[in-house]
């Protein structure tokens, strides 16, 4: 993308405030109001990189090597990774340890959501890490 190169701090609308990334009313005003998040304007820099990882993530010389335990959780609705990303990598990598979550009606920020899908994701978490400490939580 030659532009990044020319005008990397250009700055574009994404469109992604508060409501683009959680459902949650209250979250969501909460962003808006927050003068140290921007998440609407994205540099052409921010965006060019947010690409090249997501790509290196779905390269499998890059994950070959790939052995730790893994937990994805993903809101269907997430509207700044799409869900088909985590999906692709959830396939991809060669892990014996390894749990996808597909969380219907959560955006991006899971757990800034609704209390019954912040809940979900909890127990979710909760579990994982149960599953494999000494300590439960």
């Amino acid at each position: 993308m030659l532009l990044t190169y020319i005008t990397p701090n250009t700055r574009i609308n994404t469109g992604l405030r508060g409501g683009g990334m959680t459902s949650h009313k209250g979250w969501s005003e909460y962003i808006n109001k927050d003068k140290y998040v921007q998440p609407s304007l994205t540099s052409l820099r921010q965006i060019h990189d947010f690409i090249k990882r997501g790509q290196k993530l779905l390269d499998p010389t890059y994950v070959k090597d790939f052995n730790k335990s893994v937990l994805i959780i993903h809101g269907s609705s997430d509207r700044v990774n799409e869900p088909k990303g985590s999906i692709d990598f959830f396939n991809l990598i060669n892990v014996s340890d390894k749990e996808l979550h597909i969380i219907e009606g959560s955006r991006h920020k899971v757990l800034a959501e609704k209390e019954e899908i912040y809940l979900r994701a909890e127990k979710i978490i909760l579990s994982w890490l149960n599953k494999r400490s000494k300590a439960k939580l």
